[in-house]
């Protein structure tokens, strides 16, 4: 099932391989998504979610740095 798909207020399941019961709100594509975000924060940082008409809209993601223990090759900015 496709969550763009999915109509508001639907209340059908996803069966997810290795999990012991079905998806209701994420699909597997999204659960990876959310996973490729989280991973990428590295030792700190957020992933935040917006939830819009009863579907996840958006996903962002945010690393941050400890200012004071950031050394300047810690940065993914070049220069």
């Amino acid at each position: 099932m496709n969550s763009q798909k999915q109509k508001k207020g639907s209340s059908k399941a996803e069966n997810v391989e290795g999990l012991d019961k079905p998806l209701r709100f994420l699909s597997a594509r999204e659960i990876y998504l959310i996973d490729k975000l989280l991973s990428s924060v590295g030792t700190f940082g957020e992933v935040r979610l917006t939830v819009k008409d009863g579907r996840l809209r958006f996903a962002a993601s945010t690393k941050s740095y400890d200012a004071l223990k950031l050394e300047h090759h810690d940065l993914d900015v070049p220069g």
